[in-house]
């Protein structure tokens, strides 16, 4: 369910509420046969706020999971129910175009909890799940050619819920171009 509100022509402000479920896959009823489904609510509220050239929107999330199911490698990869998961923080959207000049932002700061895989009394950072991680996006079009830079990024975060592994924080860099003949063939180069 949700609701949004229109302040003037270029501003609204929203809120979501929503409610799921998810039940256990045959793989993972195959290694327990006594897992639980999972349940999920969230809410959301924000701002957006677009004209002619550009968008910009910043959105608040609040969302809890109990029963949430994981795999435990130090038991033969058991899929096993958590207690719970939690997850709150907040989203920014962005885009400008400027001539022939596109800019895309995006960028989320979360806060992902789970309890601790060898101490479930403790909540840690949830694992595979970054605090911080987005990307940004440029674009340059002219005629038939265009041109595009993609940089993606995300902080450390931990291997998994039953270890102390850590994979580290990266930065990957995109770079791609296309130039399309009068008869509508395209040709397409991208490095990676």
């Amino acid at each position: 369910i949700g609701a949004a509100y229109l302040l003037d022509n270029n501003k609204t402000i929203f809120f979501n509420f929503s409610t799921a479920f998810g039940i256990p896959s045959a793989y993972a009823l195959s290694t327990n046969s006594f897992l639980k489904p999972e349940n999920h609510d969230g809410h959301e509220f924000g701002l957006k706020h677009s004209n002619f050239n550009s968008f910009f929107s910043i959105t608040y999330f609040n969302n809890n999971t109990s029963n949430p199911i994981t795999y435990d490698p130090s038991d033969g990869y058991m899929a096993k129910n958590f207690k719970s998961f939690k997850n709150k923080g907040v989203e920014l959207l962005a885009t400008k175009s400027l001539n022939n000049h596109d800019f895309k932002l995006s960028w989320t700061f979360q806060d992902p909890l789970s309890p601790n895989g060898i101490d479930p009394d403790e909540f840690v950072q949830s694992a595979r799940r970054a605090k911080s991680f987005g990307s940004l996006t440029y674009l340059y079009s002219y005629n038939n050619f265009s041109f595009n830079l993609k940089g993606i990024s995300s902080s450390k975060r931990k291997d998994n819920d039953y270890s102390t592994r850590i994979l580290k924080k990266y930065f990957i860099l995109n770079a791609g171009m296309d130039y399309k003949t009068k008869n509508n063939l395209k040709f397409y180069l991208k490095l990676l």
